[in-house]
């Protein structure tokens, strides 16, 4: 998966502005990763939803806080700040597997998704394409690591798990849409079986139904009863991780 992602900003204007702040960052930052919607959007060539901030991952939040926030971003909260292009930027700690016994289950398995996708990112080209009203191109280019589409859908799923508790719920409809996104985007959908399944919830008033992919779309729909999520998808999922 390594080597060079193309983004044309004039076709994905809402994931060229992200895209955009990414190639301003500072060279000096630590490794981090970039996660959340603004990575599915660059794995997709495209968003399906929107999303006006980043987030990312780092072993050394910390310094990585210090050396953007000394490089003109404003901070916003203790891992947060806005970048000098507007867009806000979460940076999240990792901490390895250390101390899992004391933590509960649902960290855990937040962090061992966390570890994953900031172990497997690889380093790549990301180039910003522009084209102006007389047909010239011309290129913003910066070299990060995204987090892999296996690793995005085991953090979008294990967020799934969770979301209905936390403090925004209206978010599981975000991230049922990057699963979407991520499995059209693997080419499984297309050479593997489906299985249905629901996971039910007190607090879930949606009902989510994921079709198998026709043509270049994945189609799905969101509306509510009973209180339920129903997803159509691959039951072969870990088939993903060969991709």
């Amino acid at each position: 998966m390594s080597g060079e992602i193309r983004i044309i900003a004039n076709e994905n204007l809402g994931l060229a502005r992200l895209v955009a702040a990414l190639t301003e960052l500072p060279e000096e930052l630590p490794d981090f990763v970039v996660i959340g919607g603004g990575a599915v959007g660059i794995r997709c060539n495209g968003l399906d939803r929107e999303t006006q901030d980043l987030d990312s991952l780092a072993i050394e939040a910390d310094r990585m806080i210090e050396v953007l926030v000394s490089s003109g971003a404003q901070q916003q909260r203790a891992y947060q700040v806005l970048t000098q292009s507007g867009v806000p930027l979460d940076v999240m700690a990792i901490h390895g597997t250390g101390g899992f016994k004391s933590t509960p289950q649902v960290n855990q398995a937040f962090e061992l998704a966390r570890l994953w996708a900031f172990e497997t990112a690889p380093a790549e080209a990301l180039v910003l394409l522009h084209r102006n009203e007389q047909g010239e191109w011309s290129e913003q280019t910066t070299r990060l690591r995204v987090a892999t589409v296996p690793a995005l859908l085991a953090l979008t799923t294990v967020s799934m798990a969770d979301r209905v508790n936390s403090a925004h719920p209206e978010k599981l409809y975000s991230d049922i849409s990057d699963v979407c996104a991520l499995v059209a985007t693997s080419g499984v959908l297309d050479a593997v079986n489906f299985k249905r399944f629901e996971i039910g919830s007190k607090r879930a008033d949606h009902r989510a139904v994921v079709k198998k992919r026709r043509g270049a779309k994945t189609q799905h729909r969101v509306r509510s009863r009973n209180w339920t999520i129903s997803l159509n998808i691959s039951r072969n999922i870990d088939l993903l991780a060969r991709h």
